[in-house]
């Protein structure tokens, strides 16, 4: 997954720097200006912080389906992918809880559930019936007065 720059990096710096939020100010100007940052010096504590792993696509259905059948929860792909990499990175020891947050609802997947599974998840009420609905799109100049006022004509 690519999320380009992640919405909590300037939070995980402000801990990186002891909470020194001068050195955040101006390690964000030094990657607006440089599209780059150099951590040698932190190194250490960032692989302390941090453990990463590599999940395949077979390894991710596995995780869906063998989750599936022991706890009755349908996993979503990307948590899937989060899940196996966390109990995998415990090291085997069980006595150390895991906790992994989904990250999207499976119907979002509904191709790859069912694929692990053979079921194919609802839609969460507020969701169905949206793709029998009338799609509306307008397309704007790249104009910020534009912009606002269609925001403001259209806005409830």
């Amino acid at each position: 997954m690519d999320i380009q720059i992640a919405s909590n990096f300037e939070r995980y710096l402000y801990y990186l720097c002891d909470e020194n939020s001068q050195k955040v100010q101006e390690l964000m100007d030094e990657f607006a200006h440089a599209k780059k940052l150099d951590f040698s010096e932190m190194l250490g504590t960032i692989q302390r912080d941090f453990k990463a792993k590599c999940i395949s696509e077979d390894a991710t259905e596995k995780t869906i389906k063998d989750f599936y059948e022991k706890y009755n929860y349908i996993l979503d792909p990307h948590t899937a992918v989060g899940v196996n990499a966390a109990l995998s990175l415990r090291n085997d020891d069980t006595s150390i809880p895991v906790v992994s947050l989904s990250t999207a609802h499976p119907a979002k997947f509904g191709a790859a559930v069912n694929k692990a599974i053979k079921i194919s998840p609802d839609l969460p009420t507020a969701l169905a019936g949206l793709e029998s609905k009338e799609s509306r799109c307008e397309i704007l100049d790249a104009d910020i007065n534009k912009v606002k006022s269609f925001i403001s004509k259209n806005a409830l």
